[in-house]
């Protein structure tokens, strides 16, 4: 499956966590919340419109890209019901933060050959 489709199914996850939070949470999506979203999803169409394409020809992919937007849905769900407030200290250290250096270690393949780079790259 193409990286922009699997991209597309989970970019669904605002759309369906808000569907979800009336009937779950008993919270009302208000009109302008509905706005933000359909934006912010017009906003990954637009990046990902050249890379989409409708290939079925994987369908364990599909059902994993769907899993993975049932996933991330549940666990957003499940934490605004049952961990609403929590102390961010303990909660979130498991994770580092997306502005943390990662070391990247870079692989070359050249005629047939894979060729490691252990020279850590910042």
């Amino acid at each position: 499956m193409p990286a922009g489709m699997a991209a597309l199914i989970v970019g669904f996850q605002p759309i369906l966590t808000a569907a979800m939070a009336g009937p779950v949470l008993g919270e009302r999506t208000r009109p302008l919340q509905w706005i933000g979203i359909a934006t912010g999803f017009i906003g990954l169409m637009m990046v990902l419109w050249e890379r989409i394409v409708i290939d079925l020809s994987h369908p364990a992919a599909l059902l994993f890209a769907f899993l993975s937007l049932l996933g991330i849905t549940s666990a957003t769900i499940y934490q605004k019901r049952f961990c609403p407030s929590f102390d961010l200290r303990t909660g979130m250290p498991s994770a580092p933060p997306a502005t943390e250096p990662v070391d990247v270690f870079p692989v070359t393949i050249t005629d047939g050959q894979v060729y490691v780079d252990l020279t850590p790259v910042n």
